[in-house]
Order: structure tokens, then C-alpha cells, then sequence
């Protein structure tokens, strides 16, 4: 195949390496996966890879393993051509080589040094037929065999008759075409070599990735093998650990079994206690009850007995026959009832002993079950707290279970994955086999690259020679033109002189004849000076051609320079929001300020000329120019507002911060679409098409976007310098010019007489203030020096009054110049001689006015007072910013301090940008040393395989192990789960019927409650005399069944009604006045005790009586005027409203009365035994602290009321208030404590000495605190 044919699709080809794979070619072109170009074949036998699709991509359509892709390098064409020389069957495609600039130099100088030869294929020779001869030793998973063929030697069939001669040419052809051959399979050889070598490079990073993959392996394996040992050793503790976790638990188990017995026990044991107390205390209760009772009725019995022995004498002796009335019967009675009293005083006397006997036993055997309740409490937390112990091992053990099953995961995943890791060494041993092959072919390639160089270096110097050869001449060449140029300078100078001389000569010759001098030499020296002034303009225009084609140049290598240095930046510095955006616009806002001052030169020498237009009223309606002056004076300004909020962005950009900075970059594509708008202007300049019906919108559009631009991303950097001042001192006096000029207007349009007129008076106004305030401005541009860019510094708060003055002039000069354009209009339209009256006028000022919104938004009025008052403001502003600069309080000294040094943000993000450079370049130089590291890796990775294959063995015996460990202490794990459920269950067991209990006892104690009011109820519900009857009774039995069993039987007895004998009666009403009259002898002993005791204290300090105040006052009010009078009534007046206040402290008393009633009476809550304890004690302290609060409260409010009865008193006496500047309250509890005291504390002495007069006043000095 010869070297330029190239492969078509549907020839028919056979692998280089393998005959016997043969196929058809289907694809040849660039494909995706792979750089260079590639042949697609489609297999007669399925020893292919692919279908024809790769990577999701389909090149060709084949059927499955009938595809495949190889090198064009790497296949045979077969068919006629298979039989030609060796040359034909290499391919001159062009390969896109990713070798280094080096490499491609020497291949080019190995071409250039190669003979080149005479093209045989016109002769008409032979075909000599092909053998192979030798053969180039190449690697054989690079080079194929039978790659290389050379020509057989001539074949001897030819005709004897052929000579020597003719042979030896023939020979000499050959060797020359087997060199040329030879040549052209060697830069094949070079090309597959620079494909394979960019496709190994590629491999080579791939290597690189699985070796840091490799690493990341290894240190995961060190650390799961250390991780492993570990796992052991936590295994080991473990076991010891649960063993020793099974004995606690059974110790546990068996000690919550044996208290759980022993609360049960106890359980019932303080039920039948608690059971037992209730019934004695109920009993006790009854009993004392009983007892009191029967101690009433012994004393009343006793009184009865000492009754009875006083009336029956000492003797003893009972006459029953006396005339007393006792009879036998009824002393019998009496007998009989006096034993039985004795009896039962007897008896009770007993049972009150016996019952008092019982409580003490009772008592003590409650205290001593409340120490044993409070033993049982404390060992009932202990195995609280030991059975939550014991749950967390438990809940540990778990988790380490947990872990050891996971290590045994990961240990099988390693394994997996030291498997796939030896067969990546493997593939890596055979990959580096092959990469030291390339590294031996690519040390003889750059030895060649080193001749190359060497050989080329030689040139450059040759060509380096000669350029400073060149050089030389250039610069003599230069010389020489000077002198030139010096020589022609001089002789037309030489010339200039001639001429003057000439000049005077012919003046002189015609002073001296009196006759005109021939004019055919003054218009021949005319036609040289024209010559000259001709040649010297196209000398001019000829060199300022010459600089613009230089500057055109400049400009464009400039141009292609920044296009180079963009493309070697990357895609972070040129995409949208990087440093490119930003250092565009911290080049457009120069560019910005350049064009609007060149706008604004060129319109202010346009339309404002140098002196001042005459305005009236017929240059205004009988031609342009005072319209033309009007409109540059309004651009001017808006161009030089333009000016300082631009200076404002150009300053902030190079003190920002470099965050900041990125994100104004972000606003570049805005920005520069306002450029376009500047440049418009410009374009119309430069045509000469600008007039006074240009509209300015655009130019306002971008000027309020950089003044709303401004706040919101550069608010918090603060213009301060000299430049800013001088921008808006420019911008302030343009500003003033351009309402003088609409000022103006405004006056040559009113009609005549109207001066006085309110529009006209406020003109002239308008006209002296304007003026004053351009002085003020003129004073200020004078005091700015040269340099006020480090001489001047004010405060940022003055920034913020010169933006709004400037704000406010802007919106004035728009709405003056509205109002001058319309008028201009209306005057044209009306009578032109009469000018304009003054409503009209005003009116058309008030829609001016009202056309411009920010200019009225905070003041209210008609036109002209908005307009005066928005011009005071700006006037007075300008005048107290002047003031502290004509002071000299923004200079700045020489001897203080320097100012801070702002670094640009621009300089900051190149450091940044410099030092991440640097970090790369350091990256590359250790990824370099990563593939040294590679070499003494892969040295060890041998030893390493060895040693994972030991650590393989070591892994499944601890696995076993593991296995063996972890089914144990799952059977365990289940045995203490089914013993802790059992527990659980016992336990929820236990509490239910511990609440069943608990209920029970207090629904038990709720009957015993109700049972235990209800008796009481009966108890005082059961008066004396019933139980008096009931005694009575059961004497009576009693006696009767006595008289029955007596030997001195009278018959039957029959039931006869009891009385009272008289005597009786009288005696116990006798008793009953003794015994009031022992109570009033004790009533009158405690009061003797009491007023002693009363007599013992400290005497009470009594106010004096109201009386005497009223009757001193009513002694005094006899002699009153009518002014005293009138203040009586108001007294009175007074008074009365103090008798209101009266009625409502009299509520007020009785209100906090009953409040303390209800508090004191207020009962005490049950306390709920179903509660849980820690509710309790919370309940009882909320309880005790409300209580405690609201003791508190009545406490404080009885103190303000007594205060409040106190103030009320005073009041009511005359002289008992003084009303003070003190604010001290003198009728308190406290005050009168004070001067009630009378062991007063010594705490110094005054001495005045008398001297002189002796009624003199001494004055005391005292400061506030003194007299406190």
C-alpha cells in the first residue's frame, strides 16, 4: 500500500499480529473514546470485542464479538496490492501527536537530514519481487512481526547480454530504494510510536489513580489488621466481661426475687398497721370523749356527795323518820347510786390506763415500722439503680456484639478486596514491564531531541547575529535621518531669513525710487511660501499617518497579546462573576469618566461659548442661540454629575475589598450596555449631528444607575478625598450657571410691567441668591490646591450632604429647564411683543415643578415656595460645607500621621491568583516525586503480597474464632433477655397490685373519714341531760335488782316514777351560782393580771384631739377677711372630698378584713396518698409558698392602708401637711417611730458665738445629703 493512500470503508484487511483474523472495514475517522484516528472492522469470526458501539456511541452495526477497533498501523490490506513493496503498505495519515514541541522538532530535522531520492515509478524497470530479508527487533506488544520488508536481490532470468554497467546502476537503484524503504517504515515506526506513547501517558495517569487507589488499600488494610487484633482483644474482655455480667445478673435476679418477698410482707404488714392506728386513734378519740364526760359527771357528783354529808352531820347517823323528806327508799337510792359511780370511775379509770398503755405500744411499734418502711426504701433504690446498671452492660454488651458482627462483614470485604488488589498488581507488574520498555524508547528519542536541539540552537545564534547586524544599520539609518532633518530644519530657517531680507529689500528699493517693485517676484516668493507651506502639511499629514499606522500596530499587538494571556487563563478567571469581569469594569470606569469629559469639553465649546450670550426676548424667539446655550448648560451639568458619581465608583473600586470587587465584576454586562449610551453621544459629536433636540434619557438612565448602583454594592466605602471635592465643586457651579441662564429666560419672557409681579420678584430673588451661592462655589474651587488628592481629607458624613446638594441641584436645573423650553414655546405661540403674563408663568413653573417628582417629595406648597425652599437648602448646605474647608479642618498636616495605605483589590486577587499558581506548581513537583515513590512501592508491594497471603491464613482462623464467639454470646444474650423479661414481668406484676392495695386503703380511708364525721356529728348532737337520764336509768336497775337479791324482801317491786326532791333542786342551783361566781373571781384575776401587766409597758403616745384644732380655728375665723374666707371654702371644698376618700378607706379596711379573715380560716388540703411522693412535696411546697406569697401580700397592703389613714389625718389638721419640694412622705410608721424615740444618739454639737448683734442670722450650709 503506498505511504499517502489511505484506508476506505468496505476494504478488506487482516490483523498485523494475527493472519488468521481477517474482516471488512466498516469505520475510519476520529471516535470519541480515544484520541488519533481508528479503523472499525467487522470480524468474519467472533473474535471480536464490541457490536460496533462503544461507550453508548454506535460507529458500525455488526453482530455481538464482530467488532472491533484497532490502529490503522496495526492491519494489512489485503487483496492485488498484497505483494508490493513495503512502502506501499505503511499509511501517511496525520495524527494529531501529544509528544512535547521537542519531539516534533527532531522529527522534523530527522526528515530534513534524511537523502532524498529519484522516483522509480516512471521507469520502466522490473518489478522485483519481495522477500524478507531483515527484520527490526521491536517489543512484541508493540511492533508486530513481519512488519519491515526488504527487497529481494534482482532476479538473474534477464538476458546474459545485459552489462555490468547497467547492473551496477540497477544495484545502486535498489540500495537507494531499500534506504528510502528502511526510512519511511522508521517514521512509521515514529508515529505508531508517539500514538502509543500519548495512549501510555494516558495509561500512565490512569496508573497513577490506581496506585493512590492502592495506597488508600494498604492503609485500609494496616488499619483493619490493627483494627482486627483489637476486635480480638475486645472479645477476650468481653467473654470475661459476661460471665461476670451473668453472675451480677443472677445476683441481681435472685435479690430483686428476695425483696420483692420482703416489700409484699412489708406491704401487708404497714396495711394492718396503718389499719390498727386508724381504729385506736378512733378508739382513743371515743374514749376521751368518754372520759371528759364522766369527769364532768364526777364532779358534779362529788358536789352532790359533800351536799349531802353537810346536811346528813358528822355523826353519820340517818334519822329517816326526821321531818327532813329523805325516806328510806330514796337513800337506798342514793346509796345504790353512789357505788355505782364509784364502779364506773373505777372502771374508766382502769380502761383510760389501759388505753393509754396501748398508744405508747402502738406508738412505738409505728416508729420502729417507719425505720424498718425508710431501710426498705433506701435497698429498694440500691437495686433500682444496680438493675440500671445492669441494663447499660447489657445494652453495651449488645453493641459490641453489634460491632463484632460488623468487623466480620468488613473482614470479608477485605478479602474481596486483597484479591481484586493482587490482580491489579499483577496488571500493574505487567503495565510497568511495559512503561520501562517506553521509558528506554523515549531516552533514545530525547537523545535525538537533544541533537536536534543543539543543531537548531546553532542557527538561532546565526540568525541572532544577524539580527543585531540589522539593528546596527537600523540605527545608523536613524542618525543619518536626523542630520537630515537638522540640515533641512536649518536651511529652511536659512530660508525664512532670506526671505525676511528680501522683504525688507524690496521695501527699502521701493522707498528709494518711488516705483512698485516688479510683482512677478512677490507672487513667484508667494508660490514658493505656498509650495513650502504645502510640502510642510503633507509632511505633517505624512508623519501623523505614519504615527497612526504605528499606534494602529501597537494597538493591535496589544489586542493579540491580551488574547494570548486570556487563553492561558483558566475557565474560574474568564466565566461569568471571575477576575475578568472585574478588571473590566475597573477599566471601564476610567474609560467612562474619559468619554463623558470629552463629551463635555466638546459640548460646552459647542453650545456654551466663551462670553455669555445676549439674553432677551428676541434672540429667544428669533433664533437658536440662547435655546443652543440653554441646552449645552443642561448636558454640561449632567455630564458633570455623571463625572463625580463615576469618581465615586473609581475610588471605591481601589480601596474595596477583593469580595466586593468580584461582585461589581458581576455587573459588567450592565455597565457596559451605558457605555453605548455615552458613546451614542459621541458618534453624533463626531458626525456633527448633536443639537438641542438630541433627547438626554439615555444619559439620565445611566446616570441614575450608577447613582442607585452605588449604595447597595459600595455603600460602606466613603469618599473623602481632594479629587471628589474638586469633581463636585464643577458640578455645583455648572449647575448654578444653568439656573441663571433658565433664570434669565425667565425674566425676558415675562411681559413688560410685571417686574413687581410675584413670579417677577421672586426671579430677581432667585437671580441674587444664585449669584451669592456661585461666589461661595468660586471661593471653595480657589481654596482646592493642586495636589488635593493627599492634601485634602474630610469626613464621610460631609459625602452624604454633597451627594443630596447635588441631587437637589440636578432636579432643580431639569425642572428650570422644562419650565424655560415650554415658556420658549408659549411665547412663540402667543403675542410676541407682550411677552407672557405672570399666572401663565407660573403655571407653566408649577407643571415643571410637578413633572419632577424628587424634587417636592418632603416639602408641601406651590411652585415657587418648593423651588425657594429646595434652593435654600442646597445654598445653606454648600455655605456649611465651605465653612470648615475655608478653616482649614480638612487639610491635612505634614506632621501628623500618614493615611493608610489602601492596597487595590486588583493587586490583592492577583497575589491570590499567584499563589494558587504557585500551590499547583508545588502539587506537580510532589506528584514527580509520587513517581519515584511508585518504584520503591511497587519494590515492596512483593513483599507485601507474601505477607497478606500469611495474613489470609491468620484471617480465617480468627474468623472461625470469631464465629465460635459470637454464637456463644448469642445464646447468651438470649438467656439474659428471657430472665430480664421475666423480671419485667414479675415487676409490672408486683406494681398492679401495689395500686390495687393503694386504692383500696384509700377508698378504705375515705369510709373510715365519713364514719369518723358522722360519729362526730352524733357526739355533739348528744346533749348532757340524755346522758344524765341514761345513768340514771341504769342506777335505778341497778338498785332494783339489788333490793331483789336482799334478804329483807318486801314483796314484788313496783316501778314508781322518780322526782327530784326540792332540796336538790336548791342545791344544785346553789352549785351553780357558786360556780359562776368562782368564774367571775377568775375573770376579775385575769383582769387584775392583765392591767398590771398593761401598767408594765410602755405609756402610748396619743395624738392630740380634733376639738381643740376646731375651736383654736373657730376663735380665729371671727376675724377673717374675704380672701380667708374664700380659702375656708376651698378648705371646706378640701374637706369634703377627704370625707370621700374617707368612705372609700372605710370599703378598703373592711375589704382587707375579710381577706384576712378568709386567710386565717382558710382550711388545710388532704394530702392524696394515690400521688406519686415527688408530686406530693412539690404539691405542699406550691401550697406553702402561695400561702407564704399572699401572707406577704396582706402584710404589704395593711401596711399602705394604715399609710394611706395616716396621710388622711394629717390632712385633715390644720398645718398637719406641708407640701414640699422633697417629695418626703412625713406621716409614715416609720417617721412617727422616729419621733416617738427619745434616747436620741449624740452625733455632734453646734456653737455659735454671739457677737455684735445678737439677734444676727447665721447661716448653716448643707448639701442634700446633710439634710437627708
Amino acid at each position: 500500500m503506498d505511504s499517502k493512500a489511505t484506508v476506505r470503508v468496505g476494504q478488506r484487511v487482516c490483523l498485523k499480529d494475527k493472519k488468521d483474523v481477517e474482516g471488512v472495514v466498516s469505520f475510519f475517522g476520529f471516535p470519541d473514546f480515544a484520541p488519533g484516528k481508528w479503523v472499525g472492522l467487522t470480524l468474519d469470526t467472533p473474535k471480536g470485542k464490541n457490536n460496533g458501539t462503544v461507550q453508548g456511541r454506535s460507529y458500525f452495526t455488526c453482530p455481538e464479538n464482530y467488532g472491533m477497533f484497532v490502529r490503522q498501523t496495526n492491519i494489512m490490506i489485503l487483496g492485488p496490492s498484497e505483494n508490493t513493496s513495503p512502502s506501499s503498505m505503511s499509511s501517511s495519515v496525520t495524527l494529531k501527536s501529544r509528544l512535547p514541541v521537542l519531539g516534533a522538532t527532531k522529527s522534523g530535522s530527522v526528515g530534513s537530514r534524511s537523502p532524498s531520492f529519484t522516483d522509480l515509478k516512471g521507469k520502466k524497470t522490473p518489478k522485483p519481487s519481495v522477500v524478507n530479508t531483515s527484520r527490526i527487533e521491536r517489543e512484541p506488544s508493540f511492533i508486530e512481526p513481519n512488519f519491515v520488508q526488504t527487497m529481494k536481490p534482482p532476479s538473474t532470468s534477464e538476458s546474459p547480454s545485459m552489462n555490468s554497467p547497467r547492473s551496477d546502476r540497477l544495484e545502486e537503484k535498489v540500495a537507494a530504494l531499500q534506504t528510502q524503504q528502511n526510512l519511511q517504515v522508521a517514521r512509521e515506526e515514529v508515529k505508531d510510536l508517539n500514538e502509543k506513547l500519548e495512549t501510555l501517558k494516558i495509561k500512565r495517569v490512569k496508573d497513577q489513580e490506581k496506585i493512590k487507589e492502592l495506597d488508600k488499600m494498604k492503609i485500609q488494610h494496616e488499619t483493619l489488621t490493627e483494627f482486627k487484633s483489637r476486635i480480638m482483644e475486645s472479645q477476650k474482655d468481653l467473654q470475661r466481661k459476661l460471665v461476670e455480667a451473668e453472675r451480677i445478673a443472677r445476683e441481681a435476679v435472685e435479690d430483686k426475687e428476695r425483696h420483692a418477698d420482703e416489700m409484699s410482707e412489708l406491704s401487708e404488714t404497714m396495711e394492718m398497721a396503718t389499719l390498727d392506728k386508724e381504729m385506736a386513734e378512733e378508739k382513743a378519740e371515743t374514749l376521751q370523749i368518754e372520759l371528759e364526760h364522766a369527769k364532768e359527771r364526777i364532779e358534779e357528783l362529788t358536789l352532790d356527795l359533800d351536799i349531802i354529808k353537810t346536811e346528813f352531820g358528822t355523826d353519820g347517823s340517818v334519822n329517816v323518820s326526821s321531818s327532813s323528806g329523805i325516806t328510806n327508799f330514796e337513800f337506798k337510792q342514793l346509796t345504790a347510786q353512789n357505788e355505782k359511780l364509784r364502779e364506773t370511775l373505777v372502771r374508766m379509770r382502769d380502761l383510760s390506763a389501759h388505753e393509754k398503755n396501748e398508744i405508747t405500744k402502738y406508738t412505738k411499734e409505728m416508729e420502729e415500722m417507719r425505720s424498718e418502711m425508710a431501710t426498705y426504701l433506701k435497698e429498694n433504690e440500691k437495686s433500682k439503680s444496680s438493675n440500671e446498671e445492669m441494663r447499660q452492660t447489657i445494652v453495651d454488651l449488645q453493641d459490641q456484639v453489634d460491632a463484632a458482627l460488623g468487623s466480620e462483614e468488613m473482614v470479608d470485604n477485605l478479602t474481596v478486596k486483597c484479591l481484586d488488589l493482587e490482580d491489579k498488581v499483577s496488571a500493574l507488574i505487567e503495565e510497568k514491564e511495559d512503561l520501562e520498555t517506553l521509558h528506554d524508547m523515549n531516552e533514545e528519542l530525547q537523545e535525538n531531541a537533544r541533537e536536534t536541539e543543539i543543531e537548531l540552537r546553532e542557527e538561532l545564534d546565526l540568525v541572532q547575529a544577524k539580527i543585531r547586524d540589522i539593528k546596527k544599520e537600523r540605527e545608523a539609518a536613524y542618525e543619518i535621518i536626523n542630520d537630515h532633518e537638522t540640515t533641512i530644519r536649518k536651511f529652511r530657517d536659512l530660508v525664512g531669513k532670506v526671505q525676511e531680507q528680501n522683504t525688507e529689500l524690496r521695501g527699502a528699493l521701493e522707498r528709494e525710487t518711488n516705483k512698485p517693485v516688479d510683482s512677478g517676484s512677490g507672487a513667484f516668493v508667494a508660490a514658493e511660501m505656498m509650495d513650502f507651506k504645502k510640502m510642510f502639511a503633507e509632511t505633517k499629514a505624512h508623519s501623523k499617518a505614519i504615527d497612526m499606522e504605528l499606534r494602529q500596530c501597537e494597538a493591535d499587538q496589544s489586542n493579540k497579546h491580551v488574547m494570548y494571556l486570556t487563553s492561558f487563563m483558566s475557565d474560574s478567571f474568564m466565566g461569568k462573576g471571575g477576575d475578568n469581569e472585574a478588571v473590566l469594569v475597573l477599566l471601564l470606569i476610567p474609560r467612562l469618566i474619559w468619554k463623558v469629559r470629552i463629551l463635555s469639553s466638546q459640548v460646552k465649546d459647542k453650545f456654551c461659548p466663551s462670553s455669555q450670550p445676549t439674553i432677551d426676548r428676541d434672540s429667544i424667539l428669533k433664533g437658536h442661540t440662547v435655546e443652543r446655550y440653554s441646552f449645552g448648560l443642561k448636558m454640561t451639568s449632567l455630564l458633570h454629575t455623571f463625572t463625580v458619581h463615576l469618581g465615586k465608583f473609581e475610588s471605591a473600586l481601589n480601596t474595596c475589598s477583593p469580595a466586593t470587587f468580584l461582585r461589581i465584576g458581576t455587573l459588567f454586562p450592565e455597565m457596559s450596555v451605558h457605555e453605548k449610551a455615552v458613546d451614542f453621544y459621541i458618534n453624533l459629536l463626531r458626525k456633527d449631528q448633536l443639537d438641542e433636540n438630541v433627547p438626554t434619557d439615555n444619559l439620565n438612565k445611566s446616570l441614575n444607575y450608577f447613582e442607585n448602583i452605588y449604595p447597595l454594592y459600595l455603600s460602606e466605602e466613603k469618599v473623602t478625598d481632594g479629587n471628589y471635592l474638586l469633581a463636585i465643586s464643577k458640578a455645583y457651579s455648572n449647575a448654578s450657571e444653568a439656573l441663571s441662564a433658565q433664570i434669565s429666560i425667565g425674566k425676558a419672557l415675562l411681559a413688560k410691567g410685571q417686574d413687581d409681579s410675584q413670579i417677577g420678584v421672586f426671579f430677581k430673588t432667585m437671580e441674587g441668591e444664585i449669584n451669592e451661592t456661585v461666589k461661595v462655589i468660586k471661593s471653595m474651587k480657589r481654596r482646592i490646591p493642586e495636589d488635593s488628592l493627599t492634601s485634602i481629607v474630610f469626613p464621610g458624613s460631609y459625602g452624604i450632604k454633597f451627594d443630596k446638594v447635588l441631587k437637589k441641584l440636578a432636579c432643580l436645573v431639569n425642572a428650570y429647564f422644562q419650565f424655560g423650553k415650554t415658556a420658549s414655546v408659549e411665547a412663540g405661540s402667543s403675542d410676541p411683543e407682550n411677552g407672557i403674563s405672570p399666572v401663565k408663568l407660573l403655571e407653566i413653573l408649577s407643571n415643571s415643578v410637578s413633572s419632577e417628582e424628587s424634587l417636592d417629595e418632603d416639602i408641601t406648597g406651590d411652585a415657587l415656595s418648593v423651588l425657594k425652599k429646595v434652593f435654600d437648602f442646597c445654598s445653606k448646605s454648600i455655605q456649611e460645607l465651605n465653612k470648615p474647608f475655608q478653616d482649614g479642618e480638612w487639610d491635612v498636616n505634614s506632621n501628623s500621621e500618614p493615611r493608610n495605605k489602601f492596597i487595590p483589590p486588583v493587586e490583592l486577587r492577583s497575589q491570590i491568583y499567584k499563589t494558587q499558581l504557585k500551590e499547583a506548581e508545588s502539587i506537580k513537583y510532589k506528584l514527580e516525586n509520587k513517581d519515584l515513590d511508585i518504584k520503591e512501592l511497587k519494590k515492596h508491594l512483593k513483599v507485601k503480597g507474601d505477607e497478606l497471603s500469611e495474613m489470609q491464613v491468620r484471617k480465617d482462623l480468627a474468623d472461625k474464632k470469631l464465629f465460635d464467639s459470637s454464637r456463644d454470646s448469642e445464646l447468651m444474650i438470649e438467656k439474659l433477655q428471657r430472665k430480664l423479661d421475666d423480671v419485667c414481668c414479675l415487676l409490672r406484676r408486683k406494681e398492679k397490685e401495689f395500686e390495687d392495695t393503694m386504692d383500696q386503703l384509700q377508698s378504705d380511708i375515705e369510709s373510715l373519714e365519713s364514719e369518723k364525721g358522722e360519729l362526730k356529728d352524733r357526739v355533739k348532737n348528744m346533749s348532757k341531760k340524755a346522758l344524765i337520764e341514761g345513768i340514771s336509768k341504769s342506777q335505778a336497775l341497778t338498785a332494783s335488782k339489788m333490793d331483789d337479791n336482799g334478804p329483807n324482801s318486801m314483796g314484788p317491786s313496783v316501778p314508781s316514777p322518780i322526782k327530784d326532791s326540792p332540796m336538790l333542786l336548791q342545791q344544785i342551783e346553789d352549785l351553780r351560782s357558786a360556780v359562776i361566781t368562782l368564774k367571775e373571781m377568775s375573770y376579775v384575776r385575769q383582769g387584775e393580771d392583765l392591767r398590771h401587766r398593761m401598767l408594765k409597758l410602755k405609756p402610748i403616745i396619743l395624738p392630740k384631739k380634733k376639738h381643740h384644732f376646731e375651736e383654736e380655728y373657730v376663735e380665729e375665723k371671727k376675724d377673717l377677711s374675704k380672701d380667708d374666707i374664700e380659702n375656708n371654702l376651698e378648705q371646706q371644698k378640701t374637706i369634703t372630698a377627704a370625707d370621700n376618700s374617707i368612705t372609700d378607706l372605710v370599703k378598703r379596711v373592711k375589704n382587707l378584713r375579710n381577706e384576712v379573715n378568709s386567710a386565717l380560716l382558710s382550711p388545710m388540703e388532704v394530702i392524696d396518698l394515690q400521688a406519686k411522693p415527688y408530686t406530693c412535696e412539690k404539691t405542699q411546697l406550691l401550697h406553702l409558698a402561695e400561702r407564704r406569697i399572699r401572707e406577704k401580700k396582706l402584710r404589704r397592703a395593711v401596711e399602705e392602708l394604715s399609710l394611706r389613714v395616716a396621710k388622711l389625718t394629717a390632712s385633715r389638721y390644720p398645718g398637719g401637711e406641708v407640701s414640699t419640694d422633697l417629695n418626703v412622705t412625713f406621716p409614715s410608721l416609720q417617721m412617727a417611730k422616729v419621733l416617738n424615740e427619745k434616747g436620741y444618739t449624740k452625733f455632734g454639737r453646734l456653737k455659735i458665738a454671739p457677737q455684735g448683734d445678737s439677734n444676727k442670722t447665721v447661716p448653716v450650709l448643707l448639701d442634700v445629703q446633710d439634710l437627708k
